[in-house]
């Protein structure tokens, strides 16, 4: 399974997307395209961020060093370092 967050909405769902590759997706809440690389099919390791606005707290996958996010609840955006 792959868990998908929309770039648009920040809609998170779980796919299958078990095959190495690139992926051209529709988000089902917002309906933007964007494209996905799936570069292993092993677990990914997860961790907790935290708002520097609101204080809402998500985990995400450890994807790389720094990840740009945005919170769910106020919207704010910020570049996290991992």
């Amino acid at each position: 399974m792959t868990r998908l967050r929309c770039p648009g909405c920040g809609h998170t769902q779980d796919m299958a997307f078990d095959l190495k590759g690139s992926w051209r997706v529709r988000c089902h809440a917002c309906d933007t395209e964007f494209t996905i690389y799936v570069i292993s099919s092993s677990p990914v390791e997860y961790t907790f961020v935290a708002c520097p606005e609101c204080g809402d707290t998500e985990s995400i996958p450890r994807l790389g060093e720094q990840l740009q996010l945005t919170c769910n609840s106020c919207g704010r955006s910020w570049v996290q370092s991992l």
